[in-house]
C-alpha cells in the first residue's frame, strides 16, 4: 500500500479495526520479522523489512480489495493534517491512480501545480511548506497545461454527470493565467483569468478564489503600469473582503493599494495604506510569521516612495528592514529588494554598495523566473561592467535586459533600459554600436517618452548629460 511506511493512525483509518486488535496483529508480523516498528517525528511507523515481501503482499490482494484500500488511503491523506508538500501530492495521486479515480487524479495534479505556483510564481509567497521550488521550463509547463486541458475535456465526455468540473476548470485556468501573466505572456494570461471571472460557476460561489483571480489582473496592471486596471480590481477586492470578513486578504489589498497610490504619486496616502497593511499582517504572532514576505514587501514599497521623493537615506532604511525580515525568517530575499536598494545607494553616491546589491540581485534573477526589476538590474549592471572594461559581460547583461523588458512591457523598466543604453553609447564610443540599434538622441527621446508621465522618476535628470530636453 505504501512505498515507505504506514503510521498507526493510517492503519486504523484504513482497516477500521480496534487499535488493540491492530497492535496484536502487528506484533505477530514483527515476531516473524516481516515488518519493523520505528518512531520518528513523534509518529509510530510500520514498514516491511524487505521490499520484495511488500510487493508480493500487494500483488496477492484482489483487484477489488486493492482498490478499496487505496481509496481509503487516499481519503485519509485528504483529511490528514500533513503539510501539502510535493511528496504529499505524489502520494495522494499514487493512491487515487491505483483505485482508478480519474477525476481525483486530475484534481490533485492541478492542485499540485497550483501549490508550486504559490511558492515559485508569487512575488511575495505565503511561508508554508510547499512543493519543490525548482521551476520546470516554460515549454514543459505549457505542454502540461495543454495535457491537463485535454484530460479535463476527456473526463467530462466520459463522466458528464460526475460534477466538480467547474472547480477543476477554474483552478486550471487560474494556474495558466497566473503563470502566463508572471512571464509576460499577455496574449494568454489575462484572457484565462477573465474567462474564470465571467463564466465560471465555482469562482462565483467562492469569494476568496474570485478575489485571487481579480488579484492576478492587479498584478498584470502592476507589470504594465496600468493604474486604472489596478484601481478597478483593488476596489472590487476590498468590497468583497469587507463583506466576507477576509481580514488577511484585506491586508494584502491594502499593500497593493499602497503600491497603487505610490505609482500615482500620492505618497502620503500610500504610506498610510502600507502601514495599515503591516498592522493587518501583524494581528497575531503566527500570521506575522506566515506573512513575513508580505510585511517585507510593505517596507520595500515604503522604501520606494521615499526613494521617489529622493529621501534616499530613509529609503535605504526601509529596504534594509525588508531584507532583515527575510533574513530573520530564513526565506529567499526578493531580487527586487536588492534592485531597489542598489538604486538608492547609487543615487546617494554609494557606488560600491550599489554595485554589490546589483550583483546580488542579478544572481537571484538568474536563479528565478521573476521579471519585475530584472531589466533595471541587468541594464544598470551592464553599465558597471562596461566601466570595468568587462565588455562580454556587459553585452550579455544588456541582451538579457532587452529581452525581459520587452516581455514585461513596463514603461518604467523600458524607460530605464533606454536611459542605460544611451549611457553605454555615450560613455563607451565604438563599443556598443553593433549591439544597440539606435542613437543616443533617439534613446534619450525614448526614455523621456516612457518616464516623463510617471511620478518620481528623478532618473530623467541624468538624460541631460547625454541630450538636453527639447
Amino acid at each position: 500500500m505504501f512505498h515507505d511506511y504506514a503510521t498507526l493512525e493510517i492503519i486504523e483509518f484504513i482497516t477500521n479495526r480496534d487499535t488493540f486488535e491492530i497492535l496484536s496483529l502487528l506484533d505477530e508480523l514483527k515476531a516473524q520479522t516481516l515488518i519493523k516498528e520505528t518512531v520518528s517525528d513523534n509518529e509510530i511507523r510500520f514498514q516491511f523489512c524487505h521490499n520484495k515481501m511488500q510487493e508480493f503482499v500487494h500483488s496477492q490482494l484482489s483487484p477489488s480489495k486493492r482498490r478499496l484500500l487505496h481509496r481509503r488511503a487516499a481519503d485519509y491523506m485528504v483529511q490528514s493534517p500533513y503539510p501539502r508538500t510535493g511528496y504529499w501530492y505524489e502520494k495522494i495521486i499514487y493512491h487515487y491512480t491505483l483505485c482508478g479515480d480519474e477525476p481525483s487524479i486530475l484534481k490533485y495534479k492541478i492542485l499540485k501545480l497550483e501549490a508550486f505556483s504559490a511558492s515559485s510564481l508569487d512575488l511575495y509567497p505565503i511561508l508554508t511548506p510547499s512543493v519543490e521550488n525548482q521551476e520546470p521550463a516554460q515549454q514543459i509547463l505549457t505542454s502540461t497545461f495543454e495535457h491537463l486541458q485535454t484530460q479535463l475535456c476527456q473526463l467530462f465526455q466520459k463522466f458528464p454527470n460526475a460534477g466538480g468540473y467547474s472547480e477543476l476548470e477554474a483552478h486550471l485556468l487560474y494556474l495558466m493565467g497566473k503563470y502566463y501573466i508572471s512571464q509576460g505572456i499577455y496574449a494568454k494570461g489575462p484572457s484565462a483569468i477573465r474567462q474564470i471571472l465571467s463564466q465560471n460557476e465555482y469562482a462565483q460561489a467562492h469569494p476568496q478564489f474570485y478575489i485571487q483571480c481579480l488579484r492576478q489582473l492587479t498584478f498584470y496592471g502592476i507589470q504594465i503600469w496600468d493604474t486604472r486596471l489596478m484601481r478597478q480590481n483593488i476596489s472590487q477586492c476590498m468590497e468583497l473582503e469587507e463583506v466576507h470578513h477576509l481580514d488577511i486578504d484585506y491586508a494584502i489589498e491594502c499593500r497593493l493599494k499602497g503600491l497603487l497610490l505610490s505609482m500615482e504619486g500620492s505618497y502620503d496616502d500610500a504610506e498610510d495604506y502600507l502601514m495599515k497593511a503591516i498592522s493587518g499582517f501583524k494581528m497575531s504572532p503566527l500570521k506575522s510569521q506566515i506573512y513575513a514576505l508580505n510585511i517585507a514587501a510593505c517596507y520595500n514599497y515604503l522604501g520606494e516612495l521615499h526613494r521617489k521623493r529622493q529621501n534616499f537615506s530613509s529609503a535605504i532604511e526601509y529596504y534594509l528592514k525588508a531584507v532583515r525580515i527575510c533574513t530573520k525568517r530564513r526565506c529567499l530575499i526578493s531580487p527586487t529588494f536588492y534592485t531597489n536598494l542598489s538604486k538608492a545607494y547609487l543615487a546617494s553616491g554609494m557606488e560600491q554598495a550599489g554595485q554589490v546589491m546589483l550583483m546580488s540581485a542579478n544572481e537571484l534573477y538568474d536563479n528565478s523566473s521573476a521579471l519585475m526589476g530584472r531589466a533595471c538590474a541587468k541594464s544598470c549592471l551592464s553599465r558597471i561592467k562596461a566601466d570595468m572594461g568587462n565588455w562580454d559581460s556587459a553585452v550579455q547583461l544588456l541582451s538579457e535586459a532587452k529581452e525581459c523588458a520587452a516581455r514585461l512591457a513596463s514603461p518604467y523598466e523600458s524607460g530605464i533600459l533606454a536611459l542605460n543604453q544611451a549611457a553605454l553609447l555615450s560613455d563607451h564610443p565604438g563599443k556598443f554600436e553593433g549591439v544597440i540599434d539606435s542613437s543616443v538622441s533617439k534613446l534619450c527621446q525614448e526614455s523621456r517618452g516612457f518616464l516623463a508621465n510617471l511620478p518620481g522618476c528623478y532618473e530623467l535628470e541624468e538624460l541631460a548629460r547625454f541630450a538636453p530636453a527639447p
